[in-house]
């Protein structure tokens, strides 16, 4: 089995269900205050590792454009529990976010051949095009309850990797970010985390991929999905 094809299995047997229970406890009340989420969880088979520390190990906000007379370039969005990678043009100008995240932790060697950050999130659009969403290395330290879209940390190299997730479907998507993560391990660059945004964001091609930040439920924040040698 090729691996796109493995990962395919691998998303959906971890993911498929533990989102339904997800979703159900969210309908019927369930806290998402739970004081659990701050706990690491490590499981999958012996060479596969899912890597899903929760809020305390995890830095992450969205930043965003003014819109309008609005402040949102001022403003911080480390607290939510929701993010938006998004761009679209409207009467009164256009705006843009972008998703910043950082795993404190890197628990792998560098005999891994795959690393793949997972964002829960769902890909809609205001025109015929899906979001086609890139994740490019973060080049500045940066703080998750201080950044904002006006002192967003630079960003620097190619893109990692680019993915244009299902359209209205509510599930993990994986970006492959390998070589990077091999990098952060040998030192060749510090770990200030990446960032998400759209595909050539400046060009302003109406479109929004949303989900959840590790603010949020215990089993669908952002989680690192790392296969290793057999």
């Amino acid at each position: 089995m090729n691996l796109e094809a493995k990962l395919s299995n691998l998303r959906f047997t971890k993911f498929f269900i533990p989102y339904l229970v997800s979703l159900c406890f969210t309908f019927f009340g369930c806290n998402d205050d739970d004081s659990s989420s701050s706990n690491p969880v490590e499981s999958g088979s012996s060479n596969t590792i899912y890597f899903q520390p929760g809020r305390n190990g995890i830095e992450d906000a969205r930043v965003e454009e003014n819109t309008g007379n609005s402040n949102h370039a001022n403003t911080n969005y480390g607290n939510e529990a929701d993010f938006w990678i998004e761009k679209y043009s409207y009467n009164e100008g256009h705006k843009l976010s972008r998703f910043f995240i950082k795993f404190n932790s890197l628990p792998y060697d560098l005999d891994v051949i795959y690393v793949g950050i997972g964002l829960f999130g769902f890909n809609s659009t205001y025109d015929v095009q899906s979001s086609i969403i890139d994740v490019q290395r973060v080049s500045q330290p940066w703080g998750e309850n201080s950044i904002t879209w006006n002192n967003q940390p630079s960003f620097s190299g190619g893109v990692c990797d680019s993915k244009t997730p299902p359209t209205d479907q509510f599930l993990v998507n994986y970006w492959d970010i390998t070589n990077l993560a091999k990098d952060w391990k040998r030192g060749t660059y510090p770990n200030y985390g990446v960032v998400f945004r759209h595909h050539r964001d400046e060009e302003l091609t109406n479109g929004h991929y949303g989900g959840k930040t590790s603010e949020s439920l215990n089993d669908i924040t952002p989680i690192l999905m790392i296969i290793k040698k057999n």
